[in-house]
């Protein structure tokens, strides 16, 4: 009998082990207690939205690569909007144009919203284009980098049309210097419109857009460079290659503060 009841035994262990006998109610609830974890860690990652990286004023694929680049490396889908024509056109076309990249960039990835990571005229483009399009904009978040939000001064512009050639063709030249009828408009009423964060980049050693307060925009968060990390010597191209705009940008796009370390080391350069 004993001889039987250790056959029984071990033929009952031996069924549990392979499931054919059913799970306890303490496995259940172990299962159940690893589903709602696996919810809570699916529910504390960051949300990684597609990301479109927005070139400015005479650039071009190659000019934003090194911001690209470094979002790629963190797993984002990106994708980079070239203005047509050099970006001396009217910029409200520019603004028109990019809200059909974004709508691909969702079509193609199925998420609901994108971010939007504009350098020089680039931010402004984007905004433009998330004030324009208002709830179709379809769009999260809005970096923008050594923008002319508010213009930039005539001494400054003059210089960037004569290195440039730009006196040429002065339709975008002419919108991005301060007190234009377009920046009237861009920024006129509510400056940061829908359910939007907005969020610019300026350093004080910008040749382009001067003085560095014309980076910002009201109500939106606006970070200085040299308020962060006084010694840090970075020019207007330079934030495109700058480790701590980086850092910066990569925080903000995963829903952190706007920071970086100031000991990142300065890739950029006092263009």
């Amino acid at each position: 009998m004993n001889t039987r009841n250790r056959y029984m035994g071990l033929l009952l262990a031996g069924l549990l082990a392979s499931g054919c006998a059913g799970a306890e109610p303490e496995d259940e609830a172990l299962a159940a207690d690893e589903q709602l974890e696996a919810q809570a860690r699916a529910d504390a990652a960051p949300v990684r939205r597609p990301v479109v990286v927005v070139a400015g004023l005479l650039q071009d694929a190659n000019t934003v690569a090194p911001l690209a680049k470094v979002l790629r490396a963190q797993g984002l889908d990106v994708t980079v909007f070239v203005p047509p024509g050099l970006g001396l056109n009217d910029i409200h076309n520019y603004a028109a144009l990019l809200g059909e990249t974004v709508e691909e960039v969702r079509a193609r990835t199925g998420a609901e919203l994108v971010d939007l990571v504009g350098h020089s005229q680039g931010g402004v483009t984007s905004r433009l284009y998330v004030k324009t399009a208002g709830e179709d904009a379809h769009v999260h978040t809005v970096v923008s980098m050594g923008s002319p939000q508010q213009g930039t001064e005539i001494a400054a512009l003059e210089v960037l049309l004569r290195l440039t050639g730009c006196a040429r063709w002065l339709a975008a030249c002419n919108q991005l210097v301060a007190g234009s009828e377009f920046l009237a408009e861009l920024n006129g009423g509510d400056a940061t419109p829908g359910e939007v964060r907005y969020v610019t980049i300026g350093t004080r050693l910008d040749s382009v857009t001067q003085p560095v307060f014309r980076a910002g925009v009201p109500g939106a968060e606006n970070v200085v460079m040299q308020e962060a990390c006084p010694f840090r010597a970075v020019g207007h191209f330079g934030l495109l290659q700058d480790a701590w705009a980086h850092q910066v940008v990569l925080s903000v796009l995963s829903g952190g503060p706007a920071k970086g370390e100031c000991a990142a080391r300065p890739i950029g350069g006092l263009i």
